[in-house]
Order: C-alpha cells, then structure tokens, then sequence
C-alpha cells in the first residue's frame, strides 16, 4: 500500500498542531501509536460548539489538507475524476461545492468529525473510516466510532457480509439490453454461510430504473447508449436473483470469489451505505453494472486500478478476466441454466448423470477482448473500379460469427458502434458501413437453447435480426450501377438448427448451425428516388471447424422496390453470395479472409478481402 506522503516531518506536525493538542495526554501506546485529544476539545464536539478556526481540521497544515484530498481513496470515494465528482446530488456531499473540489469536501468532512456531528458523519461512514485511518498514521485519534451510526449499523448487521462474489450472467440474446451479458455481486452472508442456503446471500445489482418505461428493447437499448436512464443500487436475495437468469432467462452464470479481506469488504459495505440511495446516469457502454463492480473493488485497494484496465467501452465480461490478471479470484464456479441442463439431456441421454456435466465454454475469463481493430487489403471489380483496394475497420463490440468462440455464448453474433472504410488506386476514400447496432439470434429449433416463451405455452423463440447502420450500398435500377452511402434497416425472422454432436458430457450445442431468414427493411439515401424498399430471404451455415478455425457461407437473396415512371427498374432482385473463414494465432490476433458475389443490373461485382485482426 502507498503511503500518503506530507511535506513535514512528524514533529513539526506536532508543533504545528499544538493549539490542538495542549495538554493532549500520551495514550497507553505511546506518542507513535496515537495522542488523546485535548479534553476541552472533546466537550466541545460532544456539545456541538463550533471549534475555533486554529483549531479546525485537527489542526492539519494546508499542505497535509491538500495531500488528502488528493488521495487516490478519497477521489474514489467521492467518485471523482480529474478533480470533479460524476455525482450531482447535493446530497452525496457536505461543501456546497463538493462535487467540483475534493478538498472543501475533505475540510467539511473532517470538521464534522471533529465536532462529534453524528448526524453528518453517519452518512458518510466510508468516508469517516478513511481518514479516521489516515489521521492515526499521525498520531492522531480522531474520536471516531461508527457504533454512534445506530441507522447505519442496523442495516450492516442486516447483511452481515462475510464474503464477496462475482457473479457474471452470459449474454442474451432475445434481449439488446441483455446482449452484452450481466454482472452483479453475491454478498455471502454469516447466515448463508451457516445454512448453506443460497436464499440467505443477498445479490447487489447495479442497472438502469426504468419505471412504467414501455419502450421495446431495441428502442430502450438506444436510451441506455445516451444515458436516458437513472441507475440505482438494489438488494435482493440472491436465490430470487440467481432464478431470474438460470431458470427465467436461462443463461449460464459463471460465479467469481473475490479475494478480499474481512476489513475490505466491511469498507465496501459503508461506500454501499453512502451510494444505496443515490442516482446517476447509466450508459449501455459505460458507467453500467461492470464499471461499478470494479469501482467498489478500487474503493478498497489503493494499490490496484481496476477501472482503468476496463477501457473506455465497458462490457461486463472483461471483469473476470482483469480480475483474474489482478490474482483477486480465489474460486471459480459454473452454475448452468436450465436450458444447458436440458441440453445435456439431448448431447447425451435422457439418463444423463448431471454431476459429470462439463463446464461449457463460455468462461469470460477466456474470451478474447471484445474490440477489434483490423487492416485490409483486397481486390474489388464493378463497372466503377477494378483494382486493388484498401481499408480498416474498428468495432467497439462485440462478437460476430466468426471470431472466437471461446469465452461467450455459442454462435453469439452482436455489434455495436464500429465503421469499415475504404480507398482503392484512385485516391477515392469510402466509408463502406458505420453499425450503430446489427444483431441476428438464432435460437436453434432443434436444441433446447430455443428460449421457450412461458407466456406462450412455451413456444421456442424464432431466429431474428435487427440492424441499424449506414451502408455502401449498389443501386442496381439502371445500367449505371452507382453506389450511394444509405441509412439501413432491417428486420429478420426466420428458424436455424445445429447440425453434428456436442461435446460429451456437455451442454453446449454443436459446432455447426444453419439458418434461413426472412426479412424486410429499407435504404434511404442518394439512391433512385431516394430510397428503396425491400424483402428477401437469407441462408447460410456456419461451422467452427475447430478451437482457431471457423467458416462461414451465406446467400442472401433481397428483391428491392422503388417507384418510377422512367425507364429505370421499379424493382429487381439483386443476390449475393458470401464466404467467410478466419484463423486465430492467438486471442488477440487473426487473420479473416472474405469474398462477396453481388448481381447488378447487367454484370457481377466481386470483392476479395483479407484482413488482419487485432483484438484489444
């Protein structure tokens, strides 16, 4: 641990502090250990008088005030960065002016501790502790006992936390707020220790408030990216939560025990009290579950920067793996949902004996890094190019068929925010597709990963798909072949199955799947009429041919309408068949290989593609 550091020595902090400490009494330690305050001092904090201002802030010098408040602890504490805290709730702060300066927060603070107002420190108890700790490394005692907080303890009896978990649910994906997967904490209790009894750990969930919100998913998926929503801490039974994912939502759950000392984590629990009731915006890509996780983790342990390793774009999956390269889990543990448990039944027998059941393979600790940065070289022909083209890509997140398949949830297929752009041997620069958020579920009829709908008398979820983007598209209603950046929508229903036999003793599914979609959608932008309106089907398989190789192939077979009274074409069907194949040399760097056959008004373009990705 890094030791705050003051620009005075020890016993000139004594002499300095003297109007203080007149007459202040060794304790029964010594003068290393600590000095018991003046007692007239101590009358007045018990009577609530105001301290004169020499004797304000136990006497510390402006210098030791201002090494304080910028501990890194006290910053974590009061959320703060670069000097401002992300809370605007007066209420989170006793300065008027708290949220922008760290150290009237601090000066505030510690005058209430000082004069013995329980009132304000019993808010504060995370932050009390803090300096009642910093202040004894100089040998003072600040007098403060959050035995006096009788609201505060009563509800940390209450829990009575003796162990912290993390607890990671895969992703979703019939759900855009889920697709990215969950994390929330399983606080183990004396109790549940004692019982064994999942019922009586309590979970502690961060997410987004969205009262009487009516908004579909994708529409509330878009409110979350722009921080349209509250967000608050809530506390359930851990049993009622743990059902809500493996039998409600049947996703796996991957359980993490956190490496912390008793200390730690009763720290933890008094930031919980200071944060329980306060709101803050929560964004879909940070500030979110994953963030507050790891900021709670960072509240205790000075010497870890947890929050910094997450990046700037936040998915819950990372935290186990920082963790872990952290050395902070000392346990691992697989809970299957339902829907691999049923899964199980059909990969090996109805007589299956559960207690052989592997692990499947969507450990996060194992996943390769969710943003992609890639390098491009290829060939494209059409009747406006024919010659070597260039590009690079950047995805933010988060998984497409054919990166890895280690560490998510199998034929996983989700992005959100990347851009592809290209420039060929004429100098001409495109950009070839910006996704805002491009999504296909495939739910296999033919497995038990289907998510069957109760509400439905548990009739299987067809596959879907749903993409927002701008893309460079072919406007092939005339012989001119011209191609336009268009805003892009599309909407997909359709059935896939999985082909082959899953690994024994497993509940995953096969490594092969394939799927036919039908879908409608439009494009709106330079085209021919400016906009076209489309519906089309789409085939394709893919196979992970094994743990570094995958293959994809697909048709898609769209017939586009547009009205016109010219001698253009009102409508036309314009197809396309695409291969895919990429190898993986290690989690962070692959090389991808595609090609794509389009039908124009009266000749083909192709595209030959191979990229290098970097993963990060």
């Amino acid at each position: 641990m890094t030791v705050i550091t003051f620009a005075k020595k020890p016993l000139a902090i004594l002499l300095l502090s003297l109007p203080m400490l007149t007459n202040a009494q060794p304790t029964t330690h010594g003068l290393t250990d600590g000095l018991a305050l003046n007692p007239e001092i101590l009358k007045l904090a018990k009577s609530n008088q105001i301290l004169p201002q020499s004797q304000m802030q136990f006497g510390l010098t402006d210098s030791q005030l201002e090494n304080l408040s910028q501990h890194i602890i006290w910053k974590r504490l009061l959320l703060a960065n670069n000097g401002q805290s992300k809370i605007k709730d007066s209420q989170f702060f006793l300065a008027k002016d708290g949220q922008q300066n760290p150290k009237n927060e601090l000066i505030a603070m510690l005058n209430a501790m000082q004069q013995g107002d329980d009132k304000q420190v019993c808010r504060f108890v995370a932050r009390a502790h803090f300096l009642d700790k910093q202040l004894a490394k100089l040998g003072i005692l600040s007098g403060f006992d959050e035995n006096r907080c009788s609201d505060f303890v009563a509800w940390k009896d209450s829990l009575s936390g003796r162990g912290l978990s993390l607890i990671f649910a895969e992703e979703h994906p019939n759900s855009l707020g889920s697709a990215f997967a969950h994390a929330f904490l399983k606080l183990d209790t004396v109790k549940s220790i004692a019982s064994q009894q999942e019922k009586d750990a309590i979970a502690i969930n961060y997410s987004s408030l969205r009262p009487n919100d009516t908004s579909n998913g994708a529409m509330m998926a878009v409110k979350s990216m722009f921080g349209k929503y509250d967000s608050g801490l809530e506390f359930f039974d851990y049993q009622t939560k743990k059902d809500e994912y493996i039998v409600k939502g049947e996703r796996d759950i991957w359980q993490y025990q956190i490496k912390l000392s008793q200390d730690e984590l009763d720290q933890i629990i008094r930031h919980l009290w200071e944060t329980k009731a306060i709101k803050r915006k929560y964004f879909f890509t940070h500030d979110n579950c994953a963030t507050e996780i790891v900021r709670l983790i960072d509240v205790v342990r000075e010497d870890k920067d947890i929050a910094k390793d997450m990046g700037k774009i936040v998915v819950p999956s990372k935290i186990a793996k920082i963790l872990a390269n952290h050395d902070m889990i000392s346990q691992t543990i697989f809970v299957p949902s339902n829907a691999t448990l049923r899964q199980a039944k059909l990969n090996n027998g109805a007589d299956f004996d559960f207690h052989k059941l592997q692990p499947n393979q969507n450990n996060p600790i194992n996943a390769a890094p969710t943003h992609r940065i890639s390098a491009m070289i290829g060939y494209d022909h059409n009747n406006n190019h024919d010659g070597a083209i260039y590009g690079v890509s950047v995805r933010s997140a988060y998984h497409d068929l054919l990166d890895s398949p280690k560490g998510v949830r199998k034929f996983l297929d989700v992005e959100l925010m990347s851009f592809d752009a290209t420039f060929n041997d004429k100098d001409k620069l495109h950009l070839d597709k910006l996704t805002i958020f491009s999504t296909q579920s495939y739910n296999p009829s033919n497995s038990a990963k289907n998510n069957p709908n109760p509400k439905k008398n548990n009739k299987p979820v067809p596959a879907w798909g749903l993409h927002l983007n701008l893309l460079q598209v072919t406007d092939a209603s005339s012989k001119n072949n011209d191609h336009h950046l268009v805003l892009n929508t599309r909407l997909e229903k359709g059935k896939s199955w999985t082909i082959g036999q899953a690994s024994d003793n497993s509940g995953d599914l096969a490594d092969t799947l394939c799927y036919t979609l039908l879908g409608a959608g439009g494009q709106f932008g330079k085209l021919n009429q400016g906009y076209r309106v489309g519906v089309g089907a789409n085939l394709g398989c893919v196979r992970y041919v094994n743990d570094n190789l995958r293959v994809i192939g697909e048709l898609d077979l769209p017939y586009w309408y547009h009205y016109d009274k010219a001698n253009n074409r009102s409508g036309y069907l314009q197809p396309s068949l695409a291969l895919g194949v990429q190898y993986d040399f290690n989690a962070k760097n692959a090389l991808r290989f595609t090609t794509n056959i389009q039908k124009n008004h009266d000749d083909n373009q192709t595209d030959v593609r191979l990229h290098y990705m970097k993963y990060f």
